[in-house]
């Protein structure tokens, strides 16, 4: 019951380590590149199904190096197991299954490869809101839809430069009435939904919004600060998890 309860307080804790580090605000700007990935890795590249997982073990292998502890110490597999399912870009990227097999969504390898070396050289002391943003827009960047505003699509995601709704791709709200943010700016990073209308976010200070779908969408050049306002920067290093994730 104990070692039940502390996993619970320690998941916890990492998962909302992870959602803040991912929750800094801004517009992914889908753009055409000659670095484009069959879907399954075959010509050498990263293959899309696997990326998710990368990104979340690249960064727990650097929150090891924060902790100070060695390789043999640590438990990668333990820890990437509980990032991949609480917060970490397995579970925000894991619904694209049918997007990758249908093949409405691309890797961008340039793109991709910056996420992982920015996740393999995170500050562990002060990761700052703009260094959170270029990974974001590197990471969910790599991610590029195929399918035109009219065009079917199953999920936002398929789309080129807009959302998913009725089934087609159609364009971005950005600054007029909404019922969810995948509506006012790609990925819903950019404007976000909050009170039936699309949102700019907010500065430095100011309270932090959740829409269910990003923990703090109303935080532009900021992070969310545990729910209560926005901050200039975090550290990704906590002595419980450090301790938890120690063999």
């Amino acid at each position: 019951m104990k070692w039940a309860l502390a996993w619970s307080v320690v998941s916890a804790a990492l998962a909302a380590v992870v959602l803040l580090l991912l929750s800094s605000c801004f517009e992914v700007e889908v753009e055409a590149s000659a670095q484009i990935a069959q879907a399954d890795g075959s010509d050498g590249g990263i293959a899309i199904a696997d990326y998710p997982h990368l990104v979340d073990d690249t960064f727990v292998r650097r929150l090891g190096e924060c902790c100070g502890v060695a390789p043999a110490n640590w438990k990668q597999d333990e820890c990437t197991s509980l990032v991949d399912g609480q917060g970490g870009f397995q579970a925000r990227l894991g619904t694209i299954g049918g997007s990758i097999a249908s093949g409405k969504v691309v890797l961008d390898q340039t793109k991709a490869a910056a996420c992982l070396a920015t996740a393999a050289a995170i500050d562990c002391t002060e990761f700052t809101a703009s260094d959170s943003r270029q990974w974001w827009k590197d990471c969910l960047g790599a991610i590029v839809g195929t399918v035109a505003n009219g065009d079917a699509c199953g999920a936002s995601v398929d789309c080129v430069d807009g959302w998913c709704s009725g089934g087609a791709c159609v364009p971005l709200v950005e600054s007029g009435a909404c019922t969810v943010s995948e509506a006012c700016s790609r990925w819903a990073f950019g404007s976000y939904c909050l009170g039936g209308v699309c949102t700019d976010p907010a500065g430095t200070g100011s309270p932090c919004h959740s829409d269910g779908f990003n923990v703090n969408g109303s935080c532009v050049t900021t992070f969310c600060g545990g729910g209560v306002g926005c901050v200039d920067s975090i550290s990704i290093v906590s002595p419980g998890l450090c301790a938890f994730c120690t063999q």
